[in-house]
C-alpha cells in the first residue's frame, strides 16, 4: 500500500505546523483522498500554491538551463511575470495528480494507505523533521520540517513527470484543460481518425476532397480559428488534415489555455525542440509519415503543409518527404530568442534538413512561403534574414505591419488565425498561401 506515494507523485511537504507522525500522517491522507476523489476544496486546503509556484519556475529555469546553456534569461523571459501564476492554475488540480498517479500505474480499486500505516512509514531525521519513506530505512519521499506555531501540512513542493521523467514520456496522458467540454463540436464536419508511427499516436481531423494539405496547429492547440482556416483550404478544393499535438481540439484561445499549452509543451521534450538551433523536432518524423499517407489517399503534385508559431518551422524540416511539395512557415517562433542572437537567427531545422529543401528547390521547381509581423519579437528580423540568405528567391517572405492585424488581446503574431483581418495585407496574405497550396499540390 506504501507503493501508493510513489504513485501519485515525487514530493516533499513543508510548512508543516507539527512533526508528530500522526498529525502529519493525517494531512498525508486527506491530501490522498482528495486527490484520488478529485476533491478540490481539501485538496486546496492541502496545497500551498505559492510554494508550488516558486517550485514550478524553478524547475522550469532547471530544464530551460539544461537544455539551452546560460538561458537563465530567456526561461525568465518565457515565465515571468504570469506564466508560474497561470501554469499553477492549469497544473494544480487533484485531477492532474490523478493523472500522473495513473501514468505510474495506480488504479482507482487499490486502497489508500490509512494513517497508521502512512505514520508506521515515517522516520525522524537528525535535525528534527520526519519524513515518510518507501521502505523500512529507506530514502526520503515525503518531508516534514521542525514544529511551526500554526496550521496543517500543506504542499509546498512537486516535481512533475513531465519535466522529470524521459524515455516514458510520450505515454503521458494529456492532463493539462480538464474536461472536454463538447470543444469538439467545432470539428463536426471533420472524421477523426488515430495516427500511429515510431513511438507517438496522436489524432487527425479529416474535410474536403482533393490534394492533401497538412494544417499544423500553434499554441495552445487546435482552435476554432486554426479550424476556420483549415475550412477555407478545404473550400478551394483540397482535402485537410488537422494533426492535434498539444491542448484540447476544439477549445477556443484564452490567456491562461494558452500559458498552460506553453508549459506543457516544452515539457514534453523529447517531442518538441524548443530551444536548439539546427534541429528540428522530433514530431516532425510523424508528420512526414502522416504526409506520406496523406499524398497516397488523395493523390495530386504532392502535399501542402503549413506550421505555426512554435510549430512555424516544421514544414521546413518536412521537405525530407518526397511528397511535401509546398511549405508554409507562419510566423516561425522556434528556436526561442529571447536574448541570444544565435537563436534568433537559427532555424529549428537540420543542415541536412535544409540541404535536402535546396537540392529539391532546384531540382523540383518548388519553393516555399513564409509569414510573419514585423514588430514580432518571437519572430525575429534575424530568422528571416537566415532564410532569405539560404533560400534566395526560392523564400517568398510575406512581412506583415501592425495596422494590417486584426485587433486582439495580444500583440500582433498569428497571421492566419488570430490576427487574420476580414481584408487587407493580412487576407492579402491569406489567399496568397491558400492559392500556393492549389498550384503546387495540382488542386
Amino acid at each position: 500500500m506504501r507503493r501508493l506515494l510513489i504513485l501519485v507523485l515525487t514530493l516533499a511537504l513543508s510548512a508543516c505546523a507539527t512533526a508528530q507522525r500522526l498529525t502529519a500522517a493525517n494531512d498525508v491522507h486527506a491530501l490522498l483522498v482528495a486527490i484520488r476523489d478529485n476533491d478540490s476544496t481539501t485538496f486546496d486546503a492541502h496545497v500551498d500554491r505559492d510554494s508550488l509556484k516558486r517550485e514550478i519556475a524553478a524547475r522550469l529555469v532547471e530544464q530551460g538551463q539544461k537544455a539551452a546553456p546560460n538561458s537563465l534569461g530567456a526561461l525568465t523571459v518565457l515565465l515571468a511575470p504570469k506564466l508560474a501564476d497561470l501554469a499553477s492554475e492549469a497544473l494544480i488540480q487533484p485531477k492532474v495528480f490523478r493523472k500522473v498517479a495513473e501514468y505510474y500505474g495506480y488504479s482507482g480499486r487499490q486502497p489508500i494507505p490509512n494513517t497508521l500505516v502512512i505514520a508506521g512509514s515515517m522516520k525522524s531525521l537528525s535535525d528534527g523533521r520526519v519524513c515518510v519513506t518507501t521502505k523500512k530505512n529507506g530514502p526520503c519521499m515525503l518531508v516534514f520540517p521542525k514544529p511551526m506555531a500554526s496550521g496543517g501540512c500543506r504542499l509546498s513542493r512537486v516535481i512533475f513527470p513531465c519535466c522529470a521523467l524521459s524515455s516514458d514520456l510520450p505515454k503521458l496522458p494529456h492532463v493539462i484543460g480538464g474536461r472536454q467540454m463538447g470543444y469538439e463540436a467545432a470539428l463536426t464536419n471533420y472524421e477523426k481518425s488515430d495516427f500511429t508511427d515510431g513511438p507517438w499516436t496522436r489524432p487527425v481531423y479529416r474535410r474536403g476532397s482533393g490534394p492533401a494539405v497538412i494544417i499544423i496547429h500553434e499554441i495552445p492547440g487546435l482552435h476554432p480559428l486554426v479550424i476556420d482556416f483549415a475550412d477555407r483550404v478545404a473550400a478551394r478544393g483540397m482535402t485537410v488534415f488537422l494533426p492535434s499535438l498539444f491542448g484540447e481540439p476544439g477549445k477556443p484561445v484564452s490567456h491562461g489555455y494558452t500559458i498552460a499549452a506553453m508549459f506543457n509543451a516544452i515539457c514534453i521534450r523529447r517531442e518538441f525542440n524548443v530551444w536548439k538551433t539546427g534541429k528540428s523536432s522530433p514530431i516532425v518524423e510523424w508528420l512526414r509519415a502522416l504526409a506520406r499517407k496523406a499524398h497516397g489517399e488523395c493523390g495530386g503534385k504532392g502535399v501542402g503543409a503549413v506550421g505555426m508559431c512554435f510549430t512555424g518551422g516544421f514544414a521546413l524540416a518536412m521537405m525530407t518527404e518526397p511528397s511535401v511539395v509546398a511549405p508554409v512557415l507562419s510566423q516561425p517562433s522556434m528556436p526561442i530568442a529571447a536574448g541570444s542572437a544565435r537563436r534568433a537567427a537559427g532555424l529549428d531545422a537540420s543542415a541536412e534538413e535544409i540541404a535536402c529543401a535546396k537540392l529539391r528547390f532546384a531540382a523540383e521547381d518548388l519553393s516555399m512561403i513564409g509569414l510573419r509581423f514585423k514588430s514580432d519579437a518571437l519572430v525575429p528580423d534575424a530568422r528571416f534574414d537566415t532564410y532569405k540568405r539560404e533560400f534566395g528567391d526560392k523564400f517568398e517572405a510575406i512581412e506583415l505591419e501592425d495596422e494590417d492585424a486584426k485587433p486582439a488581446e495580444r500583440p500582433p503574431h498569428s497571421v492566419l488565425t488570430v490576427h487574420l483581418a476580414e481584408d487587407g495585407p493580412s487576407k492579402a496574405a491569406e489567399q496568397r498561401v491558400i492559392a500556393f497550396f492549389k498550384e503546387r499540390t495540382g488542386a
